[in-house]
């Protein structure tokens, strides 16, 4: 996946088109991915700083070509009340690929 064509308009269609029906999940880690698209959409639409993931270790996540792993930084609790900085959430997301070869069927 090329690091520039990822853009906010992209991974928010991206997670737009990810959403299944619970009828169509497969996998048991099909609600959790489910509901980590829905908070990844939430905070890409709330304008929170993102990155897209790249890594060259094998040990660590990384983009590819299937999977867009997405870090999110945002004002939480410790940020408001203790002015500690930003929190971050990871986050992976089907690549418009991947979700474009399953429309409406589980991609996890």
């Amino acid at each position: 996946m090329n690091k520039k064509n990822v853009d906010r308009k992209l991974l928010i269609m991206i997670c737009e088109m990810a959403i299944v029906k619970e009828e169509n999940w497969n996998d048991r880690d099909s609600a959790a991915a489910q509901m980590g698209v829905g908070k990844l959409w939430a905070l890409l639409n709330a304008g929170c700083k993102y990155e897209i993931v790249y890594s060259k270790k094998a040990n660590e996540v990384s983009t590819n070509e299937d999977t867009i792993w997405v870090k999110v930084f945002y004002r939480g609790f410790s940020c408001m009340e203790e002015d500690s900085g930003l929190n971050y959430d990871l986050f992976y997301l089907p690549s418009l690929k991947t979700v474009s070869n399953n429309p409406g069927k589980d991609w996890y």
